[in-house]
């Protein structure tokens, strides 16, 4: 995004602060909307229903592009770093984006597939793959060697998962015979403290993690601790779930390792310093989503409640 978006806000005189913040904000939506590696992982260490936890992503994910786009207005309304642009031409914006509706097509046939239960998510994987790849062999999109490097970079993500749940596995393992995650249950057993308040020790200490490791990463090594202490308070695990992923998420724009912030600033030769300057209203708007989640869980367990009859 920070190759092809960046430069067409420029081209448009967008400042660089806004144009760079939003490639980098952009950029976590990812992590919450389907189909997400993160939540991915999440299912795989915690043995929770992938499906389940793609489709509770739908609305945060659709909550946080509508709290992004009111920053964006906001500030479009209030600086002079966005100035108006061309007049929308409803006609033009579908002749332009007619190579793009076929894979649209394609992401609502996917998560149509797992959300109808006529798919698992694994099943509606491979039937994502033959579309893409009837798509772009259709539309002459992709060359034999960008193929070569699309099965390399899945090849690559499939071994990162794997080594990060066998990691995990262990860990797991060494904090059971430790009584380490025993003793802690206990804890919670025992403690006075509201549910709520270590549910927000727990939020707290993963926003501290994103502000220095990777999002796996810190899957990895939380959750064999925080999953059972979520589960003895009763916790949903699609819930909590949901809200570990946009806690994490927000880890990639929190400075000094906001990792989103460094490729965008790699990428477009922005200061690092500027695009953090930007990034702090979105991230304003963040924290407001992810009290949303915790506030109100039925935001996040309507589409699984609905899709469980």
């Amino acid at each position: 995004m920070s190759a092809s978006a960046f430069p067409e806000m420029r081209r448009h005189n967008y400042s660089d602060r806004l144009a760079a913040a939003v490639v980098s904000v952009g950029g976590t939506l990812a992590v919450v909307v389907p189909p997400s590696i993160v939540l991915v992982v999440y299912g795989v260490l915690t043995e929770t229903s992938i499906g389940k936890l793609f489709i509770a992503g739908i609305i945060p994910g659709l909550l946080t592009a509508c709290g992004l786009g009111v920053v964006i207005k906001i500030i479009a309304q209030t600086t002079d770093q966005a100035p108006k642009g061309e007049p929308f031409v409803f006609k033009t914006a579908v002749k332009q984006s007619r190579h793009v509706i076929p894979m649209v097509l394609l992401m609502i046939a996917v998560i149509g597939a797992i959300y109808g239960g006529i798919a698992s998510p694994s099943e509606a994987a491979a039937l994502g793959v033959m579309g893409s790849l009837v798509i772009v062999l259709a539309q002459r999109t992709m060359s034999f060697v960008q193929f070569n490097q699309s099965v390399s970079s899945a090849i690559r993500a499939t071994v990162m998962i794997v080594t990060i749940v066998a990691c995990s596995a262990i860990f797991s393992n060494y904090l059971a015979f430790t009584r380490i995650t025993h003793s802690l249950l206990e804890f919670v057993a025992t403690t006075d403290m509201p549910r709520e308040v270590i549910i927000g020790i727990i939020i707290l200490a993963l926003l501290v993690m994103g502000m220095f490791m990777d999002q796996l990463a810190i899957l990895s090594l939380a959750m064999p601790l925080a999953f059972p202490t979520a589960m003895a308070l009763d916790c949903d695990p699609i819930w909590f779930g949901i809200v570990v992923t946009k806690t994490v998420e927000i880890g990639l724009l929190t400075p000094p390792l906001g990792l989103n912030a460094y490729v965008a600033a790699a990428q477009t030769q922005v200061p690092l310093k500027t695009i953090f300057r930007g990034i702090l209203p979105f991230l304003g708007m963040e924290i407001i989503v992810l009290i949303l989640l915790l506030a109100f869980p039925s935001i996040t367990l309507v589409l699984p409640e609905l899709m469980s009859r």
